[in-house]
């Protein structure tokens, strides 16, 4: 019995029994079969071929494997496994039907079930990739991707600390209106992740419909709104010569996001925010609160906080600076003669 021969025996004689073990000795076999076979182009060489992907479509059926992870352990590409199984009239699995297989290897660690309990650091991460981030593969998610300014790419790697990853953050170039941006793009390839998120609201041109927020608990708000702030908000200070002075505290966004940011502002200190159009379209609002109210507004959001994004964090804690410096010179701070120190609200 020739080489050829022998081959095809096997093939024909591959079983499948529903002992693990057994399952990984007929992939040994079939993984000769496929080296042998490779350059092989008369007759019994398609024959053999064609038993192989039927053996081998019952592995991916049965073991509930991928086309990667099939790919693998054959020591072949899950492209040609891909082919070899369309020449042969064998349907793979719908890419929906795929999402969560059981024997599928990661090529980058990931934390699962994250955001199904929404602590202070899922809150401040939520807000953040609602504003900055955006989902791989449209209306089938297949993950998330942020890309910062390469000067925050420090962020990225916290994000990466809480996602509890390892994947690349990879040095890009942006090019928009003529310019060139250097940037810092991170990709988190997971499903199961993507359908979380998109659950919670970040989908697709959600900055243009006003899409519904996800529900946040009231005692981590604060970390939601920091998280949008630190993504499309700002912190800045008009030329004044007191430092408690001039300061102003804002967020850009949909109708509900700076609905929501207002009324959060109104409920803890007296003087309202105002919201104006940013722009052109109608869904692109701005938020904001000036005065000795942002002062204390700012306080707020970055103090007693273990995450936000360092430049503004930089900001905050000089106000915070000053604000301890007055209450330690002050003590109870009332003035009824000045409306910078009257009777300040802690917010």
């Amino acid at each position: 019995m020739n080489k050829e021969q022998e081959l095809l025996s096997t093939a024909n004689d591959l079983k499948l029994n529903k002992k693990e073990k057994n399952h990984w000795r007929s992939i040994e076999v079939l993984k000769d079969a496929i080296r042998t076979t490779k350059r092989m182009r008369h007759i019994n060489a398609y024959k053999i071929r064609k038993e192989i992907a039927m053996q081998l479509h019952c592995h991916y059926l049965e073991m509930d494997l991928s086309l990667s992870a099939l790919a693998s352990l054959t020591n072949t590409s899950a492209a040609s496994i891909s082919l070899l199984f369309s020449k042969n009239q064998l349907k793979t699995r719908p890419l929906e039907d795929s999402a969560r297989l059981i024997n599928h290897p990661r090529q980058y660690t990931l934390i699962n079930n994250l955001f199904l309990l929404i602590g202070e650091a899922e809150a401040y991460w939520l807000g953040f990739i609602w504003s900055d981030g955006y989902l791989l593969g449209g209306n089938k998610p297949e993950g998330i991707r942020l890309c910062l300014t390469r000067s925050d790419f420090h962020h990225l790697e916290k994000l990466k600390t809480f996602l509890g990853s390892n994947s690349p953050i990879r040095k890009t170039v942006h090019r928009a209106n003529g310019k060139t941006y250097k940037t810092a793009t991170l990709s988190i390839y997971s499903r199961d992740l993507g359908n979380t998120l998109a659950e919670m609201g970040i989908v697709p041109g959600r900055g243009t419909k006003d899409s519904a927020l996800p529900t946040i608990p009231d005692d981590k708000m604060r970390h939601f709104l920091r998280g949008l702030i630190d993504g499309d908000g700002y912190l800045k200070k008009q030329k004044t010569i007191a430092m408690h002075t001039g300061w102003e505290i804002g967020l850009c966004g949909t109708p509900k996001i700076t609905k929501l940011f207002k009324n959060y502002l109104e409920a803890r200190h007296p003087k309202p925010a105002r919201i104006i159009k940013n722009g052109k379209s109608e869904v692109n609002l701005r938020a904001y609160l000036s005065g000795p109210s942002a002062f204390y507004a700012i306080c707020h959001f970055y103090e007693n906080q273990k995450c936000s994004l360092r430049r503004k964090e930089k900001i905050a804690e000089q106000i915070i600076t000053i604000k301890n410096e007055i209450k330690e010179k002050y003590k109870i701070v009332q003035r009824r003669n000045s409306h910078i120190f009257k009777k300040i609200t802690k917010i």
